[in-house]
């Protein structure tokens, strides 16, 4: 009885979705990222001729423009571009005589493609599920140098895909807009760069290198502004071909009648 109770509810609430069937609307967004320490490891480490090297990836940001167009009154589509901005750091440990670390930034751009499918939670509230992909883009290669540690991460590509999910509750206002509170999974499918290290005070060749797998987690912060529907386009209607026939014979008429 309880799961049918659940049932009923669940497919109220999707069925009285609040309509952005035809809406077309433009927001920003602003993302804090979290290394995802869930799948990959966010630090991962090598002993090289009893130097220690270890490779961190730290919290970043993203924001950018987000453009969404309501397909039916349950779906629409997401697209937009976003600056990324990803931090790392490397730690040195040689146990006789140093211990130090090296920080770098990767740059990139994306753009998303996603399909939203809505719940609707109360009169103004709303739950989004979405799914899609997007393209990244890595301007250049990176390198960092101190006295002691050298390091440069060459990009395995310029443009990679990548797959994108996201869960989320927005709370929209005709007067004040949408604004939005959510989470997003970003997942490379190959990893983006590829980081070599060197300790340079070392007599010996104590090269470490790692791959950065770029996947992270993110907390959404989103405004959309307010837009009514777009118009539908109507079309003239066609005369009927039986009333096309019955003027043209009143006009052969007529012009037979001015003729005499």
């Amino acid at each position: 009885m309880k799961k049918a109770i659940l049932f009923f509810t669940l497919f109220a609430c999707i069925y009285s979705s609040y309509s952005q069937e035809r809406v077309l609307t433009f927001g920003l967004q602003f993302k804090p990222l979290f290394a995802d320490d869930i799948i990959v490891d966010r630090t991962v480490s090598q002993t090289v001729n009893n130097i220690n090297y270890s490779l961190n990836t730290n919290t970043g940001f993203s924001f950018g423009g987000v453009i969404r167009r309501g397909i039916t009154d349950k779906i629409s589509f997401e697209t937009g571009i976003n600056y990324v901005s990803r931090k790392f750091d490397i730690d040195v440990d040689d146990p006789d005589t140093f211990t130090g670390n090296s920080e770098f930034t990767i740059i990139g751009y994306e753009i998303p493609a996603l399909a939203l499918v809505y719940v609707q939670l109360d009169k103004q509230i709303f739950m989004n599920a979405a799914f899609g992909a997007s393209i990244d883009f890595f301007p250049s290669d990176v390198g960092t140098r101190t006295d002691e540690i050298y390091h440069i991460s060459n990009r395995r590509s310029w443009v990679m895909p990548s797959l994108l999910a996201n869960l989320g509750w927005e709370y929209r206002s005709k007067k004040m807009g949408y604004w939005y509170l959510g989470a997003s999974f970003h997942k490379p499918f190959t990893n983006i760069y590829y980081s070599g290290v060197r300790y340079t005070s070392s007599t010996e060749n104590t090269d470490a290198f790692f791959e950065l797998n770029g996947s992270y987690l993110t907390l959404d912060l989103r405004y959309f502004f307010h837009e009514d529907p777009l118009k539908k386009k109507t079309k003239e209607a066609a005369q009927p071909k039986k009333d096309v026939k019955y003027y043209r014979k009143l006009q052969k008429e007529r012009d037979k009648a001015n003729k005499k």
